[in-house]
Parts: C-alpha cells; sequence; structure tokens
C-alpha cells in the first residue's frame, strides 16, 4: 500500500511536508480518514511554501499565486503538466530549493482544528434589478441596445480580468 511506502519514508520525528496550500494538507488527512487509515502515519509538520514565494517574488504574502505563475515567473523549466500530484509535487521541490531561508519555520497541523472551506451560496445576476438601477439613476428607461451593453459589461467585469493591482 502506498501509505505504508509514505509513512515509511516520513516516520523521523523531524519529517516536515512542504505543501503549496492547505488545501494539500487537509486534503491528505481527509484521504486517510476516508480510508480508515491511521493518521499518526502522517507527519505533523509541514511549511506552506505558497505565502513565501507570494513575499519572494515582491507580492503580499496573503496574495495566492498558483503553483504554475510561480514555475514560470522563477524561471524554471516547464517539463510536465501541472494538477497532477507528482508533478506538482516536483515543482513545489524546484521553488522550494530558489526561495529557501531560515526564517520558514514549520508549522504543527492540527487536522482537529482545521476548519472547512464554506463555499458561498451560488449568486446569480437579477439583471432585472440591474437595469431599474440604472433606469433610476439616468431618470429614463433603458434601450435594448443599452441593456445589452450593461450586461456585457457586468459579465466582462466578473472575469476580473480588467482589474490591476494598487500599488502601496
Amino acid at each position: 500500500m502506498v501509505i505504508n511506502e509514505f509513512s515509511e519514508f516520513a516516520k523521523e520525528e523531524e519529517t516536515i511536508l512542504c505543501v503549496w496550500g492547505m488545501i494539500d494538507l487537509k486534503e491528505l488527512y481527509r484521504n486517510v480518514k476516508y480510508h480508515n487509515l491511521d493518521e499518526n502515519l502522517l507527519p505533523k509538520r509541514y511549511i506552506n511554501i505558497q505565502p513565501y514565494t507570494s513575499a519572494h517574488l515582491g507580492k503580499s504574502k496573503k496574495r495566492m499565486l498558483s503553483l504554475g505563475y510561480c514555475v514560470e515567473a522563477l524561471g524554471i523549466e516547464i517539463t510536465t503538466a501541472f494538477h497532477n500530484a507528482l508533478n506538482d509535487a516536483l515543482y513545489t521541490s524546484e521553488i522550494f530549493k530558489i526561495i529557501y531561508n531560515p526564517a520558514m519555520q514549520p508549522r504543527r497541523y492540527d487536522p482537529s482544528k482545521a476548519t472547512k472551506n464554506i463555499r458561498p451560496s451560488k449568486m446569480i445576476l437579477d439583471f432585472s434589478m440591474l437595469i431599474k438601477q440604472f433606469e433610476k439613476m439616468f431618470l429614463r428607461e433603458m434601450s435594448d441596445e443599452e441593456k445589452e451593453i450593461i450586461r456585457l459589461a457586468y459579465h466582462m467585469g466578473k472575469t476580473r480580468q480588467f482589474l490591476k493591482e494598487v500599488e502601496k
């Protein structure tokens, strides 16, 4: 079983997992629990290198950059596809080699305190209310052409492609 091989590999007390985002660590523990495996076989210490990479690239630690973006920004050769567990682990290790500094101290992971991500309800545009607001603001009825422009502008805004970061 792979978990046995992994636990043998990571059995030392000093073992530290390097992860690209907390979701990976949560998913690992969730899978161990789901398959009724011993959680104690997993290392408890970790370093989430995603925020450190953001800072290394001059961004806020709170701005989580994608693995692909960071690989490219750090000049790491892209040889395999992303969103594959092994490939992403290899890219994460290459990033770690570049950005590591002694200030990156491991934290202790406690799966009992891991919070579940609560997704907000799916929201849809109430287009008639939006048009009514425009008509109220302009004190007139919107033409079909104007309505279509408003709809298009709204959907273009949702893509976030026209947002830019404000320099501090």
